[in-house]
């Protein structure tokens, strides 16, 4: 990556280890964070100078069981996420809101797109306040949708661009959180 040493994408276990940067992530979404970083500025991912983001980037068993101390190993679906696979990243911009930068996601989705971005998870689930720049995160992941535009993902559904901008008033209403 240009624009990230390791340690700020993956979990703390792995240290700040090119090697595992370059064997464990795919570098598709790595150039879509130096993109992003390059269009908003200054983005934290993980932030291992305080230790309060560990987990933005590559996840492993380790990351889960400190986001989920309460539940059993058995309980956990690593493939439904894309942080495992190391498809995704969440970045948090510190220089825009993050409903600001989804907005130019999903208004600069072609250009996004022919970078290699193929999902972007719904505002709506990603912050308490989409503006303040510091609360909450862009998901972004290239996991593949064979679809030719990208597509904005909640827990529960997948919707084009489209789609989604139909419902977002009402994606409360719809979902279950």
């Amino acid at each position: 990556m240009k624009y990230f040493e390791p340690n700020e994408i993956l979990e703390p276990s792995y240290g700040n280890s090119l090697y595992w940067q370059r064997r464990l992530m795919s570098p598709t979404i790595l150039t879509v964070g130096d993109q992003y970083r390059e269009e908003y500025g200054k983005t934290f991912i993980n932030t291992p100078w305080n230790g309060i983001y560990k987990d933005s980037g590559i996840r492993n068993i380790k990351s889960f069981m400190r986001m989920n101390p309460d539940k059993d190993i058995k309980d956990f679906d690593l493939w439904r996420s894309a942080h495992p696979r190391g498809r995704a990243l969440d970045l948090k911009p510190q220089e825009h809101s993050v409903e600001k930068v989804f907005k130019d996601i999903l208004e600069n989705s072609k250009f996004w797109f022919k970078l290699g971005l193929r999902r972007l998870e719904a505002i709506e689930l990603t912050t308490s306040d989409p503006n303040i720049s510091s609360d909450g995160w862009n998901h972004l992941d290239d996991v593949e949708t064979g679809l030719d535009d990208l597509i904005v993902i909640t827990y529960k559904n997948a919707y084009t661009i489209e789609q989604y901008k139909e419902i977002r008033d009402k994606i409360w209403l719809m979902e279950t959180i």
